[in-house]
């Protein structure tokens, strides 16, 4: 199975969390022009040792009312636990469960303006293709709630000779007017064998 990229250092993938940030500065709402910082809860797959909340600590970037919140599978929560006890809980909250079952019978997360979804399949899989019918109607209804959100989902190219056509088609079932080309951006990290396919999708801005 191809492995999703949680790497920790490497600058193709601390990039990709850099621009992400960039990404979330260009939205009034989601952003404090003035305060410089997040008005929501920003939501990632956690990985080992939370990077992300790292660089969010180290910009000052999570408002009085926004949380990192970082989610894993049930079988994975000795890395919630490993990332509660170096960060603990004053403004992050660890989270174990399945992620796309909650979010399609319900909505735990009502303050979230910023989804990051690391996927460990492959953009031409059919599991990605139900995840895509997911997570873009929770960023719609969350567009509806707070007036933005950003969302950004990271499949792996694992045996992908024909390019991401498939994984385009899933998104345009629900955006018809999706670009990839502003959308995408490839990379492989260091010490990789497969390129990763990294996708935007800005809602209200």
């Amino acid at each position: 199975m191809p492995t999703s990229d949680f790497t920790t250092a490497g600058p193709a993938k601390q990039q990709t969390r850099l621009d992400n940030l960039a990404a979330v500065q260009q939205s009034s709402i989601l952003w404090s022009r003035k305060n410089k910082n997040l008005h929501f809860d920003w939501g990632e797959t956690a990985g080992r040792l939370a990077p992300t909340l790292h660089l969010l600590r180290e910009h000052d970037a999570l408002g009085p009312d926004a949380t990192f919140i970082g989610f894993d599978l049930p079988d994975s929560q000795h890395i919630l636990d490993e990332c509660e006890d170096q960060y603990g809980t004053h403004d992050a909250k660890w989270v174990a469960q399945d992620l796309m079952t909650a979010l399609r019978t319900h909505n735990p997360f009502p303050n979230m303006g910023v989804l990051v979804w690391d996927s460990c399949d492959a953009a031409r899989g059919q599991t990605v293709q139900r995840h895509l019918d997911t997570l873009i109607p929770f960023a719609q209804r969350q567009e509806s709630r707070l007036g933005s959100f950003l969302l950004v989902i990271n499949v792996s190219l694992f045996r992908v000779h024909k390019g991401a056509d498939q994984y385009v088609r899933g998104i345009r079932r629900h955006l018809p007017t999706f670009d990839p080309d502003t959308a995408f951006h490839r990379y492989r990290s260091e010490g990789r064998q497969n390129d990763m396919l990294l996708t935007r999708l800005r809602f209200g801005f």
